[in-house]
């Protein structure tokens, strides 16, 4: 703390008075590009420190504040602190219910990132998958840490469990062994996952069936739409779809599922374009 070694040199701090070291640490961090180290001085530097150094106040400010974290924290991988912040912009900026497509849509892809994009469009193209649900699928199960573990023992990106990915890998005969939390590696994850969900698609052929599925299991899934359409006359089934939900049992999936159709709605708003790449 009193001699920080830079990469670019040495800063001392011994001359600086205590109420300034932070703001003059995290002026410097972003000087030199140290970004890993920002969002740490950038806690510890007060409002009006930080209004000073940037020439800010109240709302401005804090708008300022949270999209530096966001951004800050994309550098250090820490991508579920990231969104939160992208988050906090958007309640900070707009008002409740307001409609994403009229949202500035640089605010919205920090909430709304697509990190581990290649992998994603990869494994999407090779199951005939759309990125957008597989997108959604993770930000709503993990927030993009690749590291996320449940208490249920899922693992990974996309929250597997062991007996499904097993079940994968011999299925289809990947060369792929789960020894070593290779549930873990972002790639083995995406590649597993992402057949997975293929596997759901080719039975519910909906969004929401398997996004139901992936959560609340197969069979429960199954009985659900069964009770939907027995109970809801065909045309009103073709015609509301997502009335289903008022179907589904279990309240964690049903949430669950009104969050993936969110977040494929938004990613679809947000990257039509670039979710054609090949």
């Amino acid at each position: 703390y009193e001699n920080i070694k830079w990469l670019n040199g040495n800063i001392t701090l011994l001359n600086i008075p205590e109420a300034h070291k932070y703001p003059y640490l995290l002026k410097k961090s972003i000087e030199l590009k140290c970004f890993s180290l920002s969002p740490f001085f950038l806690k510890k530097t007060s409002y009006r420190n930080l209004s000073k150094l940037i020439g800010l106040k109240g709302k401005e400010l804090k708008i300022f504040r949270d999209k530096s974290f966001s951004k800050f924290y994309i550098y250090e991988e820490n991508y579920p602190k990231s969104i939160f912040y992208g988050l906090n912009l958007i309640k900070e900026i707009y008002p409740e219910y307001f409609p994403p497509y009229l949202m500035e849509s640089s605010i919205l892809k920090m909430a709304y990132p697509i990190f581990y994009k290649d992998m994603v469009f990869k494994n999407s193209k090779e199951n005939n998958i759309e990125p957008e649900l597989i997108f959604a699928l993770i930000r709503e199960e993990s927030k993009f840490d690749k590291f996320a573990h449940s208490v249920t023992s899922a693992k990974g990106l996309m929250q597997l469990m062991d007996k499904t990915a097993d079940n994968i890998i011999k299925k289809y005969k990947l060369k792929i062994n789960l020894k070593g939390n290779n549930l873990y590696n972002p790639e083995k994850n995406i590649t597993i996952g992402t057949i997975y969900v293929k596997e759901l698609w080719d039975k519910f052929k909906r969004v929401e069936y398997v996004a139901s599925a992936y959560n609340g299991g197969e069979n429960n899934t199954k009985k659900w739409i069964s009770d939907f359409k027995s109970t809801i006359p065909e045309d009103l089934v073709e015609k509301y779809p997502y009335f289903y939900l008022y179907f589904v049992k279990f309240r964690e999936t049903k949430n669950y599922v009104k969050k993936v159709l969110n977040s494929c709605f938004i990613y679809k708003f947000l990257y039509k374009n670039l979710c054609l790449a090949p």
